[in-house]
């Protein structure tokens, strides 16, 4: 009875054939996938912020968050488990691009004693962001030590998720401040 393996009884002219064979099936299937690869990364556009509509534009903010959501969405589709996936979130600086609009707004809206008031809450809160930030940052260096690529996209990722509904409740504060200044018998600001 033989006891050798199979693979010891392929003959050396198979050899090379058996390589050649795995060098134009690899070639094939690269050919193959070249042009969905290629219509694919062409469907894509990587947006820059100001290419965004301001939540002003929009007609809710229900209609604001599902155009980021399905942007989101299309880009982790193309870019997910990557550091190119870390372009994807941008939910976070669009609302803090809002905050800072708002904010704007309000303090040439507000004088004297109210300006002050809004800018001492600001700082408050810039600095709850900021704790908040940290604190997260600690527990994602824990929840994901090790340091390859998919790990820093699963600590953006987390992140993302937790400090995006903090910045948002702020913008829609800042907001609604505004709105009820615009409003006939509306916040006032103190005399």
């Amino acid at each position: 009875m033989n006891t050798e393996p199979e693979l010891r009884k392929i003959r050396p002219g198979n050899v090379r054939w058996l390589q050649q064979t795995c060098l134009i099936l690899s070639v094939v299937c690269l050919l193959l996938s070249a042009p969905l690869c290629h219509a694919e990364a062409s469907v894509f556009e990587v947006k820059s912020y100001e290419q965004f509509p301001f939540l002003r534009e929009s007609a809710s903010v229900s209609e604001f968050e599902q155009h980021i959501k399905d942007y989101e969405s299309a880009c982790l589709n193309e870019f997910a488990g990557s550091t190119s996936g870390l372009q994807c979130f941008v939910v976070f600086s669009l609302w803090q691009r809002e905050v800072d609009f708002y904010l704007s707004v309000l303090n040439s809206e507000l004088t004297g004693e109210s300006q002050h008031d809004l800018r001492i809450n600001q700082g408050v809160w810039q600095q709850y962001l900021q704790n908040t930030r940290e604190m997260n940052f600690q527990l994602m260096i824990q929840k994901y030590p090790n340091p390859g690529t998919v790990f820093v996209y699963l600590r953006a990722k987390d992140a993302h998720q937790a400090l995006t509904p903090i910045v948002r409740e702020r913008a829609l504060l800042l907001r609604q401040w505004h709105t009820d200044l615009q409003q006939p018998g509306g916040i006032r600001p103190r005399p």
